[in-house]
């Protein structure tokens, strides 16, 4: 069994790599759509489960946009 570790990272450095706004970020974890963050004092750090979850939600906010090209009354 491989024991790794994962890197920790902050609110920007997440954003940087999702592509997902620190605020759009923060609204994720007001609604539960993302897991908790790891605190260490005041600080929110996230993982590579955080970044697959962003990017989960981009994929599916992407076919929810394409699919809504195509559904009656859409112009």
């Amino acid at each position: 069994m491989h024991n790794t570790v994962q890197p920790l990272l902050r609110i920007d450095d997440l954003a940087h790599l999702s592509g997902v706004p620190s605020r759009t970020i923060r609204f994720y974890n007001t609604e539960g759509l993302l897991p908790v963050p790891i605190m260490q004092g005041r600080v929110a750090y996230y993982n590579q489960e955080h970044l697959l979850v962003l990017n989960l939600i981009k994929e599916f906010k992407e076919q929810i946009q394409r699919t809504a090209k195509f559904a009656p009354g859409s112009y």
